[in-house]
Formats: structure tokens, sequence, C-alpha cells
């Protein structure tokens, strides 16, 4: 169960970077109607959302593993001889059941946080990607011979508004 979930993780992570990428790298021309949702604003947006949901998944992983240690440490507290450690394990049952439960929500938190990371820093490669988009007004050349500025000199103004 555990190698299902980290291989389903893993898929995921890999096909999000997948996704980002050649999103990224398949970005044609486009007529200007269309411009305003181009393929890289879309994924950057999901991998966006992405990110949120893995970080969701880990605040919730979290509070359970720190549930079911709450619930082991109540039970050490209440009887210590149930959590008398004899090595690897605990010899009762229900306190052993607590602390597998604990450290694989920790664990599964774990990966959430590196999913989260992954699909953040697509999100943000993309993001800065999409900074070359052709969506903006165009340059406005300024002209040369302004009479604003001297050939080596500049213009300093200031503006008071009561």
């Amino acid at each position: 169960m555990k190698t299902l979930r980290l291989r389903a993780m893993c898929g995921l992570w890999i096909l999000c970077i997948s996704v980002a990428s050649s999103v990224a790298a398949a970005q044609l021309p486009q007529p200007a109607a269309s411009r305003s949702w181009t393929s890289v604003r879309l994924a950057k947006w999901a991998l966006l959302a992405a990110a949120v949901g893995f970080g969701a998944y880990a605040v919730t992983q979290s509070q359970h593993a720190d549930d079911s240690y709450g619930e082991l440490d109540l039970l050490c507290r209440a009887e210590q001889d149930r959590c008398a450690s004899t090595g690897d394990s605990y010899p009762d049952a229900r306190a052993e059941r607590l602390y597998q439960r604990a450290v694989s929500a920790d664990r599964r938190a774990h990966q959430a946080i590196i999913g989260g990371e992954v699909t953040l820093l697509g999100s943000a490669a993309l993001f800065i990607y999409d900074l070359r988009n052709r969506r903006g007004p165009p340059d406005i050349p300024y002209p040369a011979d302004s009479g604003e500025s001297g050939a080596y000199g500049f213009v300093i103004g200031a503006r008071v508004t009561f």
C-alpha cells in the first residue's frame, strides 16, 4: 500500500512537470483575440492550484499524525507498562498501531510537502516564462528631439498638489 501511494505521488509529480514543460515548449503564436487564456497561463494557474492542494493535504495528514501521537501519549501516560519499549516496537498492539498510524501519516505529509514544492516551483517557472508574452502594449518610440532636454542634459520636474 505504501509503495502504491509513493508511485501515485511520483506519477503525479512527473505528470505535472511534463505537462508544464510541454506546454511551455509548445506555445505557438496565437491570434490577438485568444491570447487572454494561453496554454501557459492555464498551466501556471493549474500548477498553483495543485500546490495549494498538496499543501492542504499535507496539513490534514500532519494533523492526523499529531492526533495519533497524542493518543499514544495519553495511553503511555495512563498505563506506562503498555509502552515499555522492547527494541523497535511497542509490546502492546494498540500502542504499536497508534505509533505506526502516526508515522505513516507523517510520511504522507512529508511527501505532500515535497509535491507542493515541486508544483510551486513549476508554477513559478511558468509565471516567469509568461512574462515574455506579447499581450502588452506596443513600444512607443520617443522622438529624438523633443525639445525638453539638451544634448547632454536631462529634465527634472516636480509637482505639488493641494
